[in-house]
């Protein structure tokens, strides 16, 4: 046991210095809130760093994590015992809602090569449309339909704009009004009806509405529009029972298919690839309403009859319909 004790005050004379090197030599705050911000306000505020060790600390790098924050200091080189000023600038304009960021400081410290500073706070926008998120999804939108959206333009009190408008593209599909109202305070707002409407193609459709103003630290704020369009045309029957199918008979039927909302509805082509069925399209309405007369003859040896007819269209977009037919052939 003896030899162990004499060992142990050694090993702690050893480790002591190694353990006391391991503290930072850069020193700073963990974090700064600059609370909440007028979007057109830029702040200030500067930070002491200090550098208690015995050794010079020099500074390697210096950026924040975002671009609403811009971060200088006085001097890149601290000496032992020596301080640095670190200003911080929030430019609010860059930036809208909660901030959650970093200012990031690079050094030769050995112990803490890296130091982060935590920058919180909230940007107050000046100005604001009722849309969450970037996107104005009007969802599902037969085809030839037009649909509407209101969205509000708001201002904040003790703030005004005089110059307020909405840009849309394309501006075929797209249109805007503007209207422009006082709420129960007399306090202005803008009402903008979007509406989707005229040529769409069916699938997807994508435009955006960029709304402007006279606030010049941040004057526009853009939106993706976007739908999906889909089939207005109505198909009767949806399959063709074949009732009455004989040997030296032709069996009549007829497919009815119209676009029920708007026009431009054109056929493309119509196909069967069983040799026995005839097929002839017959106009009823142009652009809206068309049939397609069916003939349909079995031969000898024929038991049963089954397939399907296929209808492009476009009204615009292109689109198949597929018709189904199947019976039984009595002798």
């Amino acid at each position: 046991m003896r030899p162990s004790l004499r060992v142990v005050p050694l090993v702690v004379l050893l480790l002591g210095p190694l353990v006391a090197a391991q503290k930072p030599s850069l020193v700073g705050p963990e974090s700064w809130d600059f609370g909440r911000v007028d979007q057109d306000v830029r702040r200030d505020h500067e930070i002491v760093l200090r550098n208690p060790s015995r050794r010079p600390i020099n500074i390697r790098g210096l950026r924040a994590t975002c671009g609403c924050i811009e971060a200088s200091l006085d001097v890149m080189a601290l000496p032992p015992g020596g301080e640095a000023r670190l200003t911080l600038r929030l430019i609010a304009a860059r930036g809208e809602g909660e901030i959650k960021k970093f200012v990031i400081i690079d050094s030769d410290d050995p112990a803490r090569p890296q130091l982060r500073i935590a920058i919180t706070g909230h940007i107050e926008p000046i100005w604001w449309v009722d849309v969450e998120g970037y996107t104005i999804d009007f969802g599902k939108v037969r085809n030839g339909d037009s649909v509407t959206r209101t969205i509000r333009l708001r201002v904040k009190p003790g703030h005004e704009l005089k110059k307020v408008e909405a840009l849309v593209h394309p501006t075929g599909s797209l249109q805007v009004s503007r209207k422009e109202c006082e709420d129960e305070a007399g306090r202005p707002f803008w009402e903008f009806e979007l509406r989707l409407g005229g040529r769409l193609e069916n699938g997807s459709f994508e435009g955006m509405v960029r709304f402007g103003t006279d606030f010049a630290p941040l004057p526009y704020r853009g939106f993706r529009v976007v739908a999906e369009i889909v089939s207005s045309v109505v198909c009767r029957p949806e399959r063709l029972d074949l009732e009455g199918l004989a040997l030296g008979k032709t069996w009549t039927g007829r497919i009815e298919f119209e676009k029920t909302l708007g026009g431009g509805l054109t056929v493309g082509s119509f196909y069967c690839a069983d040799p026995r069925v005839s097929l002839k399209l017959v106009t009823l309405d142009e652009g809206r309403r068309y049939a397609l007369a069916v003939e349909i003859r079995p031969r000898e040896g024929d038991q049963a009859l089954a397939g399907a007819i296929e209808i492009r269209l476009d009204e615009p977009g292109q689109r198949v319909l597929k018709v189904p037919f199947e019976g039984s052939v009595a002798p």
